[in-house]
């Protein structure tokens, strides 16, 4: 944890693994893809960014840190809840019970990019944009993975849509770049 190192202004970090039986890893499988952005990128700049504008205090910088690690444990809690649930409920697009879960994960997921991307906006970049924007209508959430700008973006789909309709989304939205 950030006190453990003597560092009291970090949030206080801990690491939960949600307990997913078998049938709800699957529901959840199902229900998530990942698009490559086209770039490959290292996260060293954004991460030193970061760093920076900790250590100089930056203006809601600590508090977004401590709002990322909150919403991390609302993720992990969501999780869970979709963990308990029974084995039925995860058959088809799922019970009215797993589907708030999977919208309640992808809504949290969707502050957390928010924040992230106001105050280090070069985790983002034209593609990336085009990329959110191509699947918004699909998913209940996305983010880039790592530090962002290039690499991929993790996208947790609606029920009743597939893997398969991402990437038609996403051929689309390329082909239009191209177009521009």
């Amino acid at each position: 944890s950030g006190n453990a190192l003597g560092l009291g202004s970090l949030p206080d970090y801990t690491v939960r693994i949600a307990a997913l039986p078998p049938a709800a890893a699957a529901f959840l499988s199902r229900h998530v893809a990942c698009v490559f952005t086209g770039a490959c990128r290292l996260a060293a700049t954004v991460a030193r960014g970061v760093v920076d504008a900790w250590q100089r205090r930056a203006p809601g910088v600590e508090a977004s840190l401590r709002l990322c690690a909150a919403i991390s444990r609302e993720m992990t809690d969501c999780l869970d809840r979709l963990g308990a649930l029974p084995p039925a409920s995860f058959t088809g697009v799922g019970s009215p019970a797993a589907q708030a879960e999977l919208a309640a994960f992808g809504a949290a997921l969707e502050r957390h990019k928010a924040i992230q991307e106001q105050l280090w906006p070069a985790t983002s970049s034209p593609v990336v944009v085009a990329l959110y924007r191509a699947v918004a209508r699909l998913s209940v959430g996305s983010h880039i993975c790592g530090a962002g700008n290039g690499g991929h973006i993790v996208v947790f789909l609606k029920p009743g849509w597939t893997p398969a309709a991402v990437a038609a989304a996403v051929a689309r939205m390329w082909a239009r770049q191209r177009l521009i």
